[in-house]
């Protein structure tokens, strides 16, 4: 019996702002071949998740998607391909920000502004 790889593991999503998540995996542990690429599957219903789909290349495990509604829950999951169609992953949920201009900020740059306010020599500012 010919199979494509297992579920990819591990898949987490993270809002990055209004309108775009970043969604990481773990590659499958069993392959069964050479992973080719990664269909990503998103949809702002659960029941309806197969019928949006990307691709990423073969050997990129995290993916940034784009022009998605604002303050909206979406559900994402990853399926890997090798010359067959792999398991679905897990089943992910986020939801996107509202706009507003802390969260047009980037995560480094709250990172950086939080670390300014701690005490120099403090454990957290290593």
């Amino acid at each position: 019996m010919i199979a494509g790889p297992s579920a990819p593991r591990d898949v987490s999503v993270q809002t990055l702002s209004s309108t775009s998540v970043r969604l990481t995996w773990k590659i499958p542990i069993k392959l069964n071949g050479e992973i080719q690429q990664y269909h990503i599957f998103y949809n702002q219903t659960r029941d309806k998740l197969l019928v949006n789909e990307f691709f990423a290349v073969w050997k990129t495990t995290t993916t940034v998607i784009r022009n998605l509604k604002k303050y909206t829950k979406y559900f994402f999951a990853v399926r890997g391909m090798t010359s067959y169609a792999g398991n679905i992953s897990e089943i992910v949920s986020n939801v996107t920000f509202e706009d507003s201009k802390l969260n047009m900020l980037h995560l480094e740059e709250l990172t950086y502004i939080m670390k300014a306010q701690i005490p120099l020599g403090h454990p957290l500012q290593k």
